[in-house]
């Protein structure tokens, strides 16, 4: 599973009777993954990790974009159907033990305490069927809350770990996709609004 909080910032939002289309964009910060090795060396995201191996792994704040169709039901409640855009660079890994990795060459030591660039990229899409609730909505302020449920892609592409290539991955996975949202959105004219809200994707 991935890990995420979406901020994004501004929305356009298009009226035709109780259908509606949106466009959102903003930034994405992953949270870091923890990387932990059982008593036995494993394999994981085509490497080899040595036994009792633990890594924190980063990412750079990024960016998202999205597409949004939904239904309003009454004053209170719509109905979403949401794509999704996501991408960030990878920063570093902090090595909380001393172990080697292996990839497609020579073994790599990471010593405990040390800390090492990640060249690569991740990449996500996603589609999600959202219920959205209006506590509070008037021609100038929406307050809303929602939950989602739908699946996400998810691209990996590590170029190098600690500037070895041989480290590289390569890796297409599909998981089970979720989220929580809360925001305000401000209309500033008819079709665009300001919007400030915190998504949190699982």
């Amino acid at each position: 599973m991935v890990s995420s909080l979406n901020i994004p910032n501004a929305m356009a939002k298009f009226n035709k009777d109780n259908l509606y289309f949106g466009a959102n964009a903003g930034a994405i910060r992953f949270t870091e993954r923890n990387l932990n090795v059982g008593a036995s060396s494993e394999v994981a995201l085509g490497l080899t990790f040595a036994a009792n191996f633990s890594a924190e792994i980063h990412l750079d704040t990024g960016y998202s974009a999205g597409g949004i169709i939904g239904y309003h039901f009454s004053d209170f409640l719509d109905i979403e159907i949401e794509g999704t855009y996501a991408e960030a660079t990878y920063s570093d890994a902090d090595w909380n033990f001393t172990g080697t990795i292996t990839g497609s060459g020579a073994a790599y030591t990471a010593t405990v305490g040390a800390n090492a660039t990640i060249d690569g990229q991740k990449k996500l899409w996603g589609l999600l069927f959202s219920p959205v609730f209006h506590p509070v909505r008037n021609d100038k302020f929406d307050l809303h809350v929602g939950a989602g449920l739908g699946f996400k892609n998810v691209r990996e592409d590590v170029d190098s770990i600690g500037g070895d290539e041989t480290l590289a991955v390569k890796q297409r996975s599909t998981h089970l996709a979720g989220k929580v949202q809360a925001g305000l959105n401000y209309k500033i004219i008819d079709n665009f609004e300001n919007c400030y809200y915190l998504i949190k994707n699982d």
